[in-house]
């Protein structure tokens, strides 16, 4: 009876999505890549806070068995970086393949569909005669700001799993039960489900599987986008305590750079008060290191155990023989710090809370048929070390900086749908169905390198021009008076910030207040900001002016 209800929701879902289009493409300078029919459905595989912690990114500490055979067989893109590194704009900005300064959200508690029409990715598939259907979080929500961009993105509501947390007030709810130590609050090893109900990743993978199989079942002529949003590697931590037996205490590695950047200006970092309104302040820094190395083994720890969860996802998407039809595009909203500048969080403009893992499987190059699940389950009686660490190479890197706002026209290239415009570098596409990033289906499917000179841009904002505890997360609209861009070229990171008008959402880029410059050739952690020396060379003018010639018309 279960699954004859379900088995109806998925046809009610179905019906709910009529009218097939067929799809043809006609751009010239694609057309090799399509020689043969394209894939028919599209995943889209959503993190939270995942930096590229990963095997297949060749991080040593990182064990992701399932992640890294997908990366095997993927082309693995090794510098993506996200538009603004805090959930609801970047998502926002990711899914629009708009900046923030185009959608106005700074924010996470902001409607950007209060500014603009825009057509999202889901929605411009489900416009083209794909059903579109969401599990987890996709789009950025909140229970005071409640938003699955419901009817327009999805062919039917958009599934999110049962929390305890989602059902008392989100500012106030207790995070981990039995915690009372400030800072403590966002670890919580568990002995077992809370409350009998699974973790929120559990459900999500579960009811993403079901939902598949029974859509499968039904023979569908039409093809399927579908959007799963896992949570973790988000804090809190909330993660089965025999997780953190793969990641012992022993073996975890501090950051050598946790100190602040020498001639770093104080916008540059973030605040460290109300990292996570629920479990009451964050410790000071000087409180923090007595346990930062708890907080980094249960952030990796998360990350194997929702490893585990994409694992049982993709076994049964090639147990029901889609894998040969099927794009899996697997990304991250932001990336987050774990100790570098002495920062423990995202909102900056660093390399840390910055970069993503950004992977693109596509059938035409290799086949995912031979995926095996490795259950970290089976393990967890054992010594930690007797599931060996295998670093699989990814399918392909592809080298150079790319941005979050590309992942939109790639996918739609990759699918075969109508190109959408390149917006224009003028004020007039204010009001146009435009994308702002840069297809990369050449660099996945004929190889073609990412341009010398290309260059990816995030940007933050600050409520003023300096740092105090009120700053971890974003400042509201009317409270934001700086905004700063970083700037990320094959060698460099400029950074400039500048004046912002909170009541027209403008910034002012004839008003510089400080500026950054590292050398990522000499200086990867980004250490010693050189903007102001002599090392500099020009190399921050020209930034800025190119910064600028990019940014200015907004």
């Amino acid at each position: 009876m279960r699954y004859q209800i379900f088995s109806l929701w998925v046809i009610l879902c179905f019906a709910s999505g009529l009218m097939s289009v067929l799809i043809y493409y006609h751009a010239t300078k694609l057309e090799p890549l399509f020689q043969t029919r394209g894939p028919k459905n599209v995943i889209f595989i959503i993190f939270d806070d995942l930096r590229p912690a990963l095997g297949v990114y060749g991080d040593s500490q990182a064990l992701t068995p399932n992640i890294d055979q997908l990366g095997a067989k993927s082309v693995v893109f090794s510098s993506a970086y996200t538009q603004q590194a805090i959930c609801g704009p970047s998502r926002t900005s990711l899914l629009t393949s708009r900046r923030p300064d185009r959608t106005k959200t700074y924010a996470n508690n902001f409607n950007w569909r209060s500014v603009r029409d825009f057509v999202t990715l889901p929605q411009y598939f489900k416009q083209n005669g794909y059903h579109a259907q969401a599990f987890g979080k996709i789009f950025h929500n909140q229970v005071n700001a409640s938003f699955n961009d419901m009817p327009f993105s999805w062919s039917a509501e958009p599934y999110r799993p049962i929390t305890g947390l989602l059902l008392k007030k989100f500012k106030t709810a207790p995070v981990c039960e039995g915690t009372e130590e400030s800072g403590f609050n966002i670890i919580c090893p568990l002995d077992r489900e809370v409350n009998a109900i699974p973790l929120p990743d559990t459900q999500v993978r579960r009811r993403a599987s079901e939902f598949l199989t029974a859509w499968t079942k039904l023979g569908s002529p039409k093809p399927l986008f579908l959007g799963v949003g896992f949570t973790l590697p988000h804090i809190p931590f909330k993660i089965p305590n025999w997780v953190t037996n793969f990641h012992p205490i022993e073996n975890i590695a501090l950051a050598n750079n946790s100190f602040p950047g020498e001639n770093a200006p104080t916008l540059a970092r973030n605040g460290w008060k109300a990292l996570f309104t629920g479990a009451g302040d964050w410790p000071t820094p000087d409180k923090v290191s007595h346990y930062l190395k708890q907080l980094k083994q249960f952030y990796y720890s998360s990350i194997t155990f929702v490893d585990q969860k994409v694992g049982k996802f993709l076994e049964t998407v090639v147990e029901l023989g889609l894998a040969d039809n099927t794009i899996i595009c697997l990304v991250a909203d932001h990336g987050w710090h774990l100790g570098e500048h002495g920062l423990f969080a995202k909102n900056t403009n660093y390399e840390e809370a910055t970069r993503v893992p950004w992977m693109v499987y596509d059938p035409r190059l290799q086949s995912l048929n031979g995926f095996s699940l490795i259950d970290i389950v089976n393990y967890k009686n054992l010594p930690h070390n007797l599931l060996k660490r295998r670093k699989l190479q990814p399918g392909r890197f592809v080298n150079g900086p790319v941005e979050l706002l590309d992942v939109y026209p790639t996918l739609v290239d990759l699918a075969r749908l109508p190109r959408v415009p390149k917006c224009p570098t003028t004020l007039q596409h204010a009001n146009r169905f435009c994308l702002e990033g840069v297809s990369r289906a050449a660099s996945i499917l004929q190889n073609q390198p990412i341009p010398s000179e290309a260059v990816a841009i995030s940007q933050y904002p600050r409520p003023g021009n300096e740092t105090d505890g009120h700053l971890v997360r974003a400042p509201s609209h009317m409270d934001i008076r700086v905004m700063g861009y970083a700037l990320r070229s094959r060698t460099h990171r400029f950074v400039a910030w500048f004046e912002f008008d909170p009541n027209s959402l403008k910034t002012n880029f004839n008003r510089v207040i400080a500026q950054e410059l590292y050398d990522e050739m000499v200086d990867p952690q980004e250490n010693i900001n050189i903007a102001y020396g002599p090392e500099s060379c020009g190399i921050a003018k020209d930034y800025l002016r190119l910064l600028r010639e990019k940014l200015e018309p907004a």
